[in-house]
């Protein structure tokens, strides 16, 4: 797993700046995922960005994406800044993209809703599953660092998804990602028409063998984005930001699914655009998504932060998206450390303007997890 972090230096008399964790799209990488973590970066918020792999995308069961959501929760809750408090302490938004970033949200929320004793089962199995060698010492703070993740969330921003699991949708976003879908610039042509109906053939035979050994798992997705509390209960905010034009959504299934929210109470919100191809919100609408976005940060942090123990007022006046109130320094990549998990994956640091430290309870839960 690799996981890229951007830690601002706080100013004295400030509170902590919060975060956003940034859950990329199938078959992202750092860079275009990047411009989305500057937006935040820009306006005084600690990043963090990671993408799952396709094989925690595409898991025909549910271990490996309970495990990838716990190491990243693990990874997070461990993370520091220059000055030694946990990123974590300011508060923290999740933004997902696209299915690839919600399957992870959609994980943490059936966490959440477990009681103590069966969410410490299941990270506790979760864990195991890829490697069961892997010890309890290790469940026991993967489990404390879930608990401190839902703790810590202000608010979800969901950006273009959750989206219908279905046999078409599967199609149109994997042939999008591989470059060959129907109407990109490389959708055209023999070998293009031929890999999509190979890649039909074969996403139909895997869905029809995971419902065979795992039920309907594109209806209880559904129900999990539709039903389930949003990662820091009922009081944490909910944002759908989407385009009409986007191939792979549903957008009349996510509105149906908006207004069910809605109707629930608390603080849903959302934003469409009519011409935006899926995942280029910011692309071609980057004033009013800019606005959105912070906004969703700006007013979930504050509710936030007057929620919680002897800190009510700390924040009530101030404005987390500017940069001004924070005084940051330049962003300067001045670190980048990669480790190696035991040959496995890459674990990135990168540090804006300081030093990063990722250090304590995610370390020896990393060494001991594979993907």
């Amino acid at each position: 797993m690799r996981i890229r972090l951007a830690a601002h230096t706080p100013t004295a008399g400030v509170p902590p700046p919060p975060l956003v964790l940034l859950l990329g799209w199938f078959r992202a990488s750092h860079r275009p995922l990047g411009k989305y973590a500057a937006v935040h970066s820009a306006a005084g918020c600690h990043t963090a960005a990671v993408i799952a792999p396709p094989g925690v995308v595409f898991a025909l069961f549910p271990g490996p994406q309970f495990a990838f959501a716990v190491a990243v929760a693990a990874a997070v809750a461990a993370a520091t800044g220059p000055d030694g408090v946990p990123l974590l302490a300011g508060g923290v938004v999740l933004h997902p993209f696209s299915n690839g970033g919600a399957f992870v949200v959609g994980r943490l929320v059936e966490l959440a809703a477990l009681p103590p004793a069966e969410r410490s089962a299941a990270v506790a199995a979760a864990i195991a599953a890829p490697r069961p060698a892997t010890t309890v010492g290790d469940a026991g703070v993967a489990t404390a660092a879930v608990d401190a993740l839902a703790a810590a969330t202000a608010g979800t921003l969901f950006d273009s998804c959750p989206v219908v699991l279905s046999h078409a949708s599967a199609v149109t976003a994997t042939t999008h990602a591989a470059g060959i879908g129907a109407g990109t610039a490389g959708g055209a042509g023999v070998v293009a028409a031929v890999g999509r109906a190979v890649t039909a053939a074969t996403l139909g035979g895997w869905i029809g063998l995971q419902f065979v050994l795992c039920g309907n798992v594109p209806a209880a997705f559904w129900v999990t984005m539709r039903d389930g509390e949003a990662p820091g209960g009922a009081a944490a905010g909910v944002a759908y930001a989407y385009s009409a034009a986007d191939v792979t959504a549903d957008t009349p299934a996510l509105e149906e699914l908006i207004a069910a929210r809605r109707a629930r109470g608390g603080d849903v919100r959302a934003w469409r655009v009519e011409d935006a191809p899926h995942v280029a919100l910011l692309v071609g609408h980057r004033p009013e998504y800019e606005a959105f976005v912070g906004r969703c940060v700006t007013d979930w942090i504050a509710a936030w932060r007057q929620r919680q123990p002897g800190r009510g007022g700390v924040c009530r006046r101030r404005n987390w998206w500017g940069a001004n109130d924070l005084e940051l320094p330049a962003r300067e990549v001045n670190r980048v450390q990669r480790t190696d998990v035991r040959g496995q994956r890459t674990v990135e640091h990168v540090a804006y303007g300081s030093s990063l430290r990722l250090t304590g309870i995610a370390a020896p839960f990393l060494r001991q997890t594979r993907f």
